[in-house]
């Protein structure tokens, strides 16, 4: 956000210059604990494999997926179809909120800079801003000033509502689920809608009229209308979040039954000690959130990296030690397959000797997978073995 608000302070300075040295004063007062707290972070010394290990995490972080032209090609795509509509709603006197334009264009400077420290020159002290993040911002406020630009191009007549919107959304809703697919949807469809609802709605008032004696109530039939769809898709939206597993995977809800990762962990918080440490499946993630155990080996350790960059060589270590000399050749929150069938390889022996040298107690491995030591406690897709009960065995 500090280029937005560079870029807003630049354009009022002339009318508000005292607002604007308030809230940067305002900002750095806010932002002094945080610098102060984290003055150790800069000013330390950073492992040799300290970038490896960010790389070896999450690498999208910080360069462009170039193993993903698909996502590539489509995010060039939706950019330029943004900037195609924007310049012709300028075109035809419907200029979208000048504030909202130079918002957008504020969040591609860290963008920008974070694809040239990505691909040129990747420093210890640099990485950890992770620039190239700021494309989160980049492509919702893209999205919300597409949808703005369509509305005034609605309001001017310059897109036939029936022709052109209907088939856009049914083919958004048949697009992967996703953060750009949510904004279009939610934001788009409503501002459609309400942008040409009398024309859209305007077959319920002949048709009611037709039947029943609905003189007067035409505004009141149409807004009516309007709400029930909206509703509708609302609900539709609501109904497919709520249904989508990554979305309660990592809790634990009321009246609902657990998943079998959440079971385990709660198991481990009921029957195991409370200095109790576990090895888990690389792939897996959160096992603390709902065990309060500590866990060895879930690959999304590596966010740990960014605020404590001793732990990179530990968790290279790590890594090397379940398998994986290179980084996975994956999305870290696709699908991981890979990852899992990788973990389930591993021997008896193998994840026997990593427990010892660790010093951890317990043993999570998927129950598909065959062990000679009985489990402590298994559910329809995870196993627990005990380290002790294995060495007694």
């Amino acid at each position: 956000m500090f280029f937005a608000f560079a870029a807003f302070a630049a354009m009022d300075w002339q009318t508000k210059k005292w607002r604007i040295i308030s809230a940067a004063t305002l900002w750095a007062l806010i932002a002094l604990p945080w610098a102060l707290k984290n003055r150790a972070y800069a000013a330390g010394t950073f492992p040799s494999d300290y970038i490896r290990a960010l790389m070896f995490y999450y690498p999208d972080n910080f360069r462009l997926n170039a193993d993903n032209p698909i996502k590539l090609f489509a995010a060039g795509g939706f950019f330029a179809a943004v900037v195609a509509v924007v310049a012709w709603a300028h075109s035809k006197q419907a200029r979208p909120n000048p504030r909202l334009e130079i918002l957008t264009l504020s969040f591609v400077i860290p963008v920008s800079l974070g694809i040239l420290e990505g691909n040129v020159f990747l420093a210890p002290r640099l990485i950890g801003v992770q620039l190239l993040r700021a494309d989160t911002f980049l492509f919702l406020y893209s999205a919300v000033l597409l949808c703005v630009a369509v509305y005034l191009l609605f309001q001017v007549g310059r897109i036939p509502f029936p022709k052109v919107v209907l088939p856009i959304a049914a083919v958004m809703l048949a697009l992967p689920r996703g953060s750009l697919r949510w904004v279009l949807l939610v934001i788009g469809i409503q501002i459609a809608l309400w942008s040409d609802s009398q024309k859209v709605f305007r077959w319920v008032y002949v048709w009611l009229a037709q039947h029943f004696p609905f003189r007067g109530q035409k505004d009141l039939i149409v807004r009516a209308s309007f709400g029930v769809v909206i509703l509708c898709i609302y609900g539709t939206l609501l109904r497919s979040a709520w249904s989508d597993p990554r979305l309660t995977y990592q809790y634990s809800l009321p009246s609902a039954t657990p998943s079998p990762w959440s079971a385990v962990q709660i198991w481990a918080r009921s029957n195991t000690p409370s200095n109790a440490s576990f090895l888990v499946p690389t792939s897996e993630t959160g096992f603390r959130v709902l065990s309060m155990r500590s866990s060895w080996g879930e690959r999304t350790d590596g966010a740990t990296i960014y605020l404590y960059p001793a732990f990179a060589t530990e968790y290279l270590h790590r890594m090397t030690v379940l398998g994986w000399h290179a980084p996975p050749r994956f999305n870290l929150y696709a699908d991981s397959e890979e990852m899992g069938a990788r973990y389930e390889q591993l021997s008896w022996a193998t994840v026997l000797a990593i427990a010892r040298e660790n010093h951890l107690d317990y043993i999570v491995q998927y129950r598909r997978v065959s062990y000679p030591s009985p489990a402590v406690y298994e559910n329809e897709s995870f196993a627990v073995y005990a380290v002790a009960e294995a060495v007694r065995h």
